[in-house]
């Protein structure tokens, strides 16, 4: 990451970026302010007094033991909380569990059990929500994480060399129709606001302006009967505007390309791809940024592919494999950070495994190079003397939010809608990203083969939560609940046959059939 100082009120910044940076990492916010301190206020130096360890704000890192060692210390305790009669658990309700999957085979080897057997017979699935939060904050003892540089990939071909879950594809849009959307978004932008968060209890305000956008038909807005949270808060969409429908359905056309000539995952939705919801960035100047994070995942689903177009200024990209508690679940090669450059009327897929076991940011910048649009509002050519030139960058990503993950129960009671806390609001949908949850389970590293088209693959999901998100509240209620796909009657996944009742209308609603594919 760029340098970033801090001096005053520009402190709680700094730390709640340094601790979006790490996070999932188990440091505590006083070992982070020390840092900041010691690093004069250099955010990117201060990770990596943290990362690498050796430092006075945390405690020495050790070299971690043997994998099978540390399970054996583990399992006593482990089986023991699992084990506790239900009387002497918390009352909150857990639930049954479903093993999920995520990885190419031209990604970094991915950890694996089949989902169509429990993740492990002896586990309780009535274990309390309080005991499993208390798990998953637990602090664990890592290998010492070696800095290394940033690796640049300068192309496309790169880019798959590496093989993470990132996808460049030619981009559908001509380069006047980009100029016109481009445009558009500006003019748009003007009634963007800003994302509120709370971060370790902090309250964080992004530097960058922000808003949604949905489809025709998805029913948002203040007076819509459906209703979506955002980080905690109920969050309303624009409609589409008549440029961003046209592009959507230009890349929902290249989205389904790309799927339907790669392997699968079994929790991955199986049907048509649809551009039915996008989220619109503007990024003016090198110090505009977002910072390390994961895509919400709670109306995608496991395993989503998400779209993400560029227009105006180059900026970079990062992308980063988070490190996992246990070995076990941990990737052959050591976590780098890749870096790629988006320019002007670029598309990029985050494909899946991306959000389940990665960070992205776009971080801040020494200089940037300025664009100049050279076509106006209506498409017509503007000669190069009367361009303008602009240092903003324009992000839209393009998601899906499946019908199977829609927030309202459907109407026969067939599928769940999105569980709700002891807080009283929704919860939020994680993937086990630093595999405790995994290795609670009992969950085995699989092989990443595939298989009739579907990848082995291990990813565990889980509803938790969300009040931290929303305020100085930084533990919320405990709310724990593995995601169980089937128990929930979501789907068609790719991992199972459509079965049982209300199969066949899901089949014709979502566009496939068992025989079609995607």
């Amino acid at each position: 990451m760029g340098k970033r100082k801090t001096t005053g009120s520009a402190h709680d910044a700094a730390l709640a970026e340094l601790l979006s940076l790490l996070d999932p990492a188990p440091f505590t916010t006083d070992a982070c302010v020390d840092a900041l301190r010691r690093a004069k206020g250099d955010v990117a130096a201060a990770a990596e007094l943290l990362l690498v360890g050796g430092s006075a704000c945390n405690s020495q890192p050790t070299s971690t033991p043997n994998p099978q060692a540390k399970r054996a210390r583990m399992a006593p305790s482990l089986r023991q909380w699992f084990k506790q009669p239900k009387s002497e658990q918390s009352s909150v309700t857990p639930s049954t569990s479903s093993v999920a999957s995520s990885s190419r085979p031209n990604s970094p080897p991915r950890l694996a059990s089949s989902p169509k057997s429990p993740p492990s017979p002896g586990v309780d699935r009535g274990a309390s929500a309080a005991g499993w939060a208390a798990l998953l904050s637990r602090p664990v003892t890592e290998k010492p994480t070696i800095a290394r540089g940033t690796i640049h990939l300068a192309s496309p071909a790169a880019v798959a060399a590496a093989k993470l879950p990132l996808t460049f594809v030619p981009c559908p849009l001509s380069p006047s129709f980009a100029a016109q959307l481009f445009h558009e978004m500006m003019a748009e932008s003007a009634k963007w606001g800003r994302n509120h968060l709370y971060i370790a209890g902090k309250a964080v305000e992004s530097n960058h302006q922000a808003t949604g956008y949905a489809a025709e038909g998805e029913h948002w807005g203040s007076d819509g009967p459906v209703k979506y949270f955002y980080n905690g808060s109920r969050t309303e969409a624009k409609p589409y505007t008549p440029c961003l429908a046209k592009t959507a359905a230009m890349v929902e056309d290249a989205v389904n390309a790309y799927l339907d000539g790669v392997p699968r995952y079994p929790l991955e939705y199986r049907g048509r791809w649809r551009a039915n919801v996008c989220a619109a960035n503007r990024y003016d100047g090198a110090q505009s940024t977002v910072g390390f994070h994961s895509d919400r995942m709670t109306y995608l689903g496991p395993y989503p592919t998400i779209a993400s177009l560029s227009l105006g200024t180059p900026r970079a990209f990062r992308l980063r494999a988070v490190n996992t508690a246990d070995p076990a679940f941990a990737p052959d090669e050591p976590p780098r950070t890749y870096e790629v450059t988006l320019g002007n009327n670029t598309l990029v897929l985050m494909t899946p495994g991306c959000q389940e076991r990665y960070k992205h940011t776009i971080p801040p910048q020494r200089a940037l190079d300025t664009f100049r649009i050279g076509w106006d509002a209506e498409g017509q050519p503007i000669p190069p003397e009367e361009q303008t030139p602009y240092t903003t960058r324009i992000n839209i990503t393009f998601r899906f939010y499946r019908e199977d993950f829609h927030p309202d129960p459907s109407p026969d009671g067939l599928r769940s809608g999105t569980p709700f806390c002891k807080c009283g609001f929704p919860t939020i949908l994680r993937a086990d990203q630093r595999g405790k949850a995994r290795s609670a389970l009992g969950v085995v590293r699989g092989s990443g083969t595939v298989s009739n088209g579907v990848v082995d693959d291990d990813m565990v999901y889980f509803w938790q939560c969300q009040t931290p998100m929303r305020s100085s509240d930084a533990k919320g209620c405990g709310f724990f609940k593995i995601l169980d796909v089937r128990g929930e009657g979501r789907g068609p996944c790719w991992g199972y046959p459509l079965e049982g009742k209300g199969a066949e209308s899901v089949a014709e609603a979502s566009g496939t059939s068992e025989s079609s594919g995607a």
